[in-house]
């Protein structure tokens, strides 16, 4: 050990170890201050990252919302076509069935409409030869009185094979069959449900 008499003057070291404390604590202060910078800054910037994270859920949120809108909306148009066609097909099958039943009814209780109907046939056959009126046995009397009406050359026959309000005209170039039936059947609306009324 060396006796304290024997050392040098302080005052140098006395300095460095001062000025050594003060740089000390002026890194101290410095540090501190960039520590609550940076924590400050860190903080805005998870600030700013939520604010951008909830931006980009609620505009993911509205995005899916409004895909499942659309798709609900899509859905219900579906629905509502599918339930307008279905109420217009039955609707039409129900208004059908009603012409079927007065057609026949007025067929029925006035026999003389089928001799008009037979007229305007013949009226647009007559340029051919050889026609030949074919017609139901229930109408034999009904046609009896209207036969001298009817131009000459043309012939009548009963044909029971004919539906019951139908005719048939022959001519030179095949027959021609009247069906008020089978005209109605082409205009029969298909039922909703697949089955007919």
């Amino acid at each position: 050990m060396i006796p304290a008499t024997t050392l040098p003057p302080s005052e140098p070291l006395d300095l460095a170890l001062s000025s050594s404390r003060a740089l000390i604590q002026a890194s101290r202060r410095e540090s501190a201050q960039i520590i609550v910078q940076a924590r400050k800054r860190a903080s805005r910037y998870r600030e700013k990252a939520k604010e951008r994270g909830y931006r980009v859920g609620l505009e993911q949120g509205l995005t899916e919302s409004a895909l499942r809108c659309t798709k609900v909306i899509e859905s219900l148009r579906d629905l509502y076509s599918t339930t307008i066609d279905t109420a217009h097909r039955d609707a039409s099958l129900v208004a059908y069935r009603i012409v079927e039943e007065l057609i026949e009814h007025h067929l029925r209780d006035t026999p003389e409409l089928i001799a008009r109907w037979i007229q305007r046939a013949i009226d647009h056959l007559k340029h051919r030869s050889g026609l030949i009126l074919r017609y139901h046995p229930r109408y034999q009397e009904t046609l009896h009185h209207f036969a001298p009406h009817l131009p000459p050359g043309i012939s009548t026959t009963c044909d029971p094979t004919l539906g019951e309000s139908d005719f048939a005209i022959d001519t030179d170039v095949g027959a021609v069959t009247f069906s008020w039936r089978e005209l109605l059947n082409s205009l029969k609306p298909t039922p909703s449900n697949g089955r007919d009324l």
